[in-house]
């Protein structure tokens, strides 16, 4: 959506006043793309966008194997309980605002600790849907959508939620073949299609950065507790 001058101008031609409008039309036009570019689901800066798609992600395919991303996502997930149950149950679900890290949207920058764990549930729920599927034979009918993976604070107690999630992926995963089907993929929107190994690999890298967030969640609890 964006305004013009032309739509706007009055019709004596007043110069004047003409200019006025426009310069509000303008500001109107940045406010919009502005919220748009936060709104959940627009993705990546274009700059960030097009080097996860052509570069980082392509790389991290061809060198990440499956044993690697499994350890990573067994360490990382671990990790994060352990945080997490660190902290008090106010801290838990106090949103911080924190500076974006790599990889992670504009809307997702004022969350709490609570709300990283569930929308991990949520997509590592999704993906290992995905990865199940392709590794049977059969291509998901389902959409990947990240503007409908925000988290709604519907987790009672979400340490143990992303507890069970992450010990009933990694004892899927490792019950099932991952390279029986390297024919069939499903797309990912940010990154284009993938096999049952490379979604795996791909979460691996999705829980990355999700824990710096949670880091930098927590670095913010702690400024405000002391103060600084």
């Amino acid at each position: 959506m964006q305004f013009t001058e032309r739509d706007v101008r009055s019709q004596d031609g007043s110069h004047a006043l003409s200019r006025v409008l426009s310069v509000c039309c303008r500001a109107m036009t940045d406010g919009i793309r502005k919220k748009e570019k936060h709104a959940p689901g627009a993705g990546l800066p274009f700059c960030e966008g097009w080097f996860l798609r052509r570069i980082a992600c392509p790389l991290l395919m061809r060198t990440c194997s499956v044993e690697k991303a499994t350890e990573r996502i067994r360490r990382i997930g671990g990790e994060m309980v352990a945080d997490a149950k660190s902290l008090s149950r106010e801290a838990l679900v106090t949103k911080v605002r924190i500076r974006r890290p790599f990889g992670l949207e504009h809307s997702s920058t004022n969350w709490s600790v609570a709300m990283v764990l569930e929308h991990l549930v949520f997509v590592g729920s999704v993906f290992g849907k995905v990865i199940e599927r392709l590794s049977n034979g059969k291509v998901p009918r389902m959409v990947i959508d990240p503007g409908q993976a925000k988290p709604r604070g519907e987790l009672e107690n979400p340490i143990e939620a992303f507890q069970s999630w992450l010990d009933g992926y990694l004892e899927k995963i490792a019950a099932t073949d991952l390279v029986a089907h390297p024919e069939l993929c499903h797309p990912h929107p940010w990154v284009g299609e993938l096999d049952a190994r490379e979604w795996h690999v791909f979460n691996s890298a999705h829980l990355g950065v999700h824990r710096k967030q949670l880091n930098r969640v927590i670095a913010g609890l702690r400024e405000q507790t002391t103060g600084r």
